[in-house]
Protein backbone atom coordinates (compact mmCIF):
# COMPACT_ATOMS: atom_id res chain seq x y z
CA UNK A 1 0.00 0.00 0.00
CA UNK A 2 1.49 3.38 -1.06
CA UNK A 3 2.08 6.11 1.38
CA UNK A 4 -0.95 8.25 0.25
CA UNK A 5 -3.14 5.65 0.13
CA UNK A 6 -2.23 4.78 4.15
CA UNK A 7 -2.88 8.03 4.90
CA UNK A 8 -6.19 8.41 3.58
CA UNK A 9 -7.33 4.83 4.83
CA UNK A 10 -6.37 6.59 8.08
CA UNK A 11 -8.14 9.67 7.53
CA UNK A 12 -11.63 7.53 6.83
CA UNK A 13 -13.73 7.02 9.74
CA UNK A 14 -14.42 3.95 11.59
CA UNK A 15 -16.78 1.71 9.30
CA UNK A 16 -16.14 3.23 6.25
CA UNK A 17 -14.98 1.87 3.17
CA UNK A 18 -12.85 3.21 0.15
CA UNK A 19 -16.27 3.31 -1.99
CA UNK A 20 -17.29 6.35 0.96
CA UNK A 21 -14.20 7.90 0.63
CA UNK A 22 -14.90 8.97 -2.64
CA UNK A 23 -17.93 10.72 -1.73
CA UNK A 24 -16.00 13.46 0.85
CA UNK A 25 -12.80 13.88 -1.61
CA UNK A 26 -13.65 17.48 -2.21
CA UNK A 27 -13.23 18.08 1.82
CA UNK A 28 -9.67 15.62 2.28
CA UNK A 29 -6.23 17.83 2.87
CA UNK A 30 -8.37 20.88 3.57
CA UNK A 31 -9.66 20.82 7.12
CA UNK A 32 -7.38 19.78 10.60
CA UNK A 33 -8.13 18.92 14.14
CA UNK A 34 -6.97 21.64 16.53
CA UNK A 35 -4.38 19.68 17.91
CA UNK A 36 -2.27 19.68 14.24
CA UNK A 37 -2.96 23.47 14.31
CA UNK A 38 -1.86 24.39 17.50
CA UNK A 39 1.14 21.98 17.18
CA UNK A 40 2.29 23.26 14.19
CA UNK A 41 1.40 27.41 14.94
CA UNK A 42 4.75 28.15 14.72
CA UNK A 43 4.80 26.84 11.39
CA UNK A 44 1.73 28.50 10.05
CA UNK A 45 3.14 31.76 11.73
CA UNK A 46 -0.61 32.39 13.69
CA UNK A 47 -1.12 35.57 15.11
CA UNK A 48 -2.51 36.09 18.50
CA UNK A 49 -5.77 37.01 17.39
CA UNK A 50 -5.80 34.02 15.20
CA UNK A 51 -4.65 31.86 18.04
CA UNK A 52 -8.16 33.39 20.12
CA UNK A 53 -10.41 32.96 17.10
CA UNK A 54 -9.56 29.38 17.16
CA UNK A 55 -9.75 28.59 20.76
CA UNK A 56 -12.97 30.80 21.01
CA UNK A 57 -14.51 28.75 18.05
CA UNK A 58 -13.16 25.14 20.14
CA UNK A 59 -15.41 26.21 22.83
CA UNK A 60 -18.27 27.26 21.13
CA UNK A 61 -18.41 23.58 19.21
CA UNK A 62 -18.12 21.56 22.15
CA UNK A 63 -20.78 23.47 24.04
CA UNK A 64 -22.66 22.72 21.50
CA UNK A 65 -21.67 18.95 21.15
CA UNK A 66 -22.06 19.05 24.70
CA UNK A 67 -25.94 20.07 24.09
CA UNK A 68 -26.46 17.45 21.56
CA UNK A 69 -24.79 14.64 23.77
CA UNK A 70 -27.70 15.37 26.53
CA UNK A 71 -30.23 16.01 24.17
CA UNK A 72 -28.87 12.22 22.72
CA UNK A 73 -29.61 10.77 26.64
CA UNK A 74 -32.39 12.37 27.24
CA UNK A 75 -34.01 11.03 24.17
CA UNK A 76 -32.48 7.70 24.61
CA UNK A 77 -34.11 7.44 28.15
CA UNK A 78 -37.09 8.27 27.04
CA UNK A 79 -37.27 5.45 24.52
CA UNK A 80 -36.19 3.05 27.07
CA UNK A 81 -39.23 4.03 29.68
CA UNK A 82 -41.19 3.69 26.55
CA UNK A 83 -39.60 -0.17 26.08
CA UNK A 84 -40.07 -0.70 29.63
CA UNK A 85 -43.66 0.13 29.68
CA UNK A 86 -44.29 -1.84 26.95
CA UNK A 87 -41.97 -5.43 27.02
CA UNK A 88 -41.51 -7.63 24.35
CA UNK A 89 -43.05 -10.88 24.81
CA UNK A 90 -40.49 -13.57 23.26
CA UNK A 91 -42.29 -16.34 23.31
CA UNK A 92 -45.26 -14.79 21.03
CA UNK A 93 -42.74 -13.20 18.60
CA UNK A 94 -41.17 -16.39 18.57
CA UNK A 95 -44.82 -18.07 17.58
CA UNK A 96 -45.63 -15.68 14.94
CA UNK A 97 -42.27 -16.23 13.31
CA UNK A 98 -43.35 -19.67 13.46
CA UNK A 99 -46.29 -19.09 12.08
CA UNK A 100 -48.38 -21.15 14.43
Amino acid sequence: MERAERSAARARPAGATAQDAGKDDWLRGKLFTPEVILKNQSRLKLSEQQRQSIGQELKRVHAQVAESDWQIMSEGLAVQELIDQHPVDGKRVALLRSGT
